[in-house]
This record gives C-alpha cells, structure tokens and sequence, in this order.
C-alpha cells in the first residue's frame, strides 16, 4: 500500500549574497512511500534543489553549491562546495518554518538583547543562546545569571519573563506604543 506525506515550508533568508532583503520562498514536497523497510522517494524536487534554484538567481557565485537543509530543523545555510565536496565561503543562511507559523517578530532586535546580555554577564560561555521566536526572543543563560539578566533586559526596555530557566524576551507594550 502507498503512503502519501505531504509537507510544505517556508524559507526565509537571513542574508544571501549581497542582497540584505529577500522575498520568503516556499518549498512544497510529497514523499511517497511503499511501506516499511520498502524505501520512499520525492515525487517533487527536493527542499535543496529547491532552495538551490532560488538561491542562484541571487548569488554572483557561479560554482557548486552545498545546501544545508531539512524539513525539521530551524536553520539552514547556502556554501561553496570545495572539489573534495567540503563546505567552502559561506554564501547565505536561512530558516526553515511551516506554513502554520507565525513569523518570528522582526522589530526584535537579536543584535541588541546580545549586547544587554553581555554587559550583564561578564563570561560570554555563560550565554548559552539567544533565538528569535514568534513573540520577541528566547534566551538561555547559565542558572547563576538568569535573574540578573532578567532585570538588566527589563530595565532597558523590554518585558521578561523566566519559564523554566527559560527567558523569554518581547518589547514593553508601553516602550511600543510611544516608539
């Protein structure tokens, strides 16, 4: 018996090539499979090829490309493929969404909430990471510095909240409004 999957997502390019602004590329597959140990295949170009084929058109590079991509995890990147297959320059970078999701919220400045976390926490290895979400952004410092970042975060502006030793970072409704 053939099994259907079908999935679809949403590229949104970060940077390529010289180009600072660059139009969402939707990527649409179908994998069709035979069932259990009897393989699957794409009935549609793959996520790569895809991604690819946009890509070129915006790139000065005209070499071979390594597309780094699946369909499951957040970020991906475009780089020069080397003569021995290795990542060469990199050439762009990307995130991968469904269809469902809302964007992640663009007047969240990841740069800056860096810098405010940083001037709080003198080690940089104890910033574990600081993502962008649909809401502002997501912050993971070492245990010992979550509370201090929380209230430098919020003395500059924006509203933080620690859920499970997660920080959870959006701009302050009324530093929004008088903006």
């Amino acid at each position: 018996m053939r099994h259907l999957k079908s999935y679809a997502r949403t590229i949104r390019f970060t940077w390529i090539g010289l180009h600072e602004t660059v139009d969402p590329l939707t990527v649409e597959m179908r994998v069709d499979s035979d069932g259990p140990g009897r393989g699957s295949y794409y009935s549609t170009p793959s996520m790569s090829t895809q991604i690819e084929r946009y890509a070129r058109r915006l790139l000065s590079h005209d070499g071979e490309l390594n597309i780094h991509v699946h369909p499951d995890r957040r970020e991906g990147r475009i780089t020069e493929r080397k003569l021995n297959g290795n990542d060469g320059t990199l050439l762009g970078e990307f995130t991968v969404h469904r269809l469902d999701e809302e964007p992640p919220a663009s007047e969240v400045d990841l740069s800056d909430i860096t810098t405010v976390i940083e001037a709080a926490v003198l080690d940089p290895q104890q910033v574990l990471s600081v993502a962008r979400c649909r809401t502002g952004a997501v912050v993971r410092v070492h245990c010992d510095h979550t509370h201090q970042v929380r209230d430098v975060l919020a003395e500059t502006g924006y509203t933080v909240r620690i859920v499970e030793g997660v920080l959870l970072v959006s701009l302050d409704a009324t530093e929004e409004v008088t903006r």
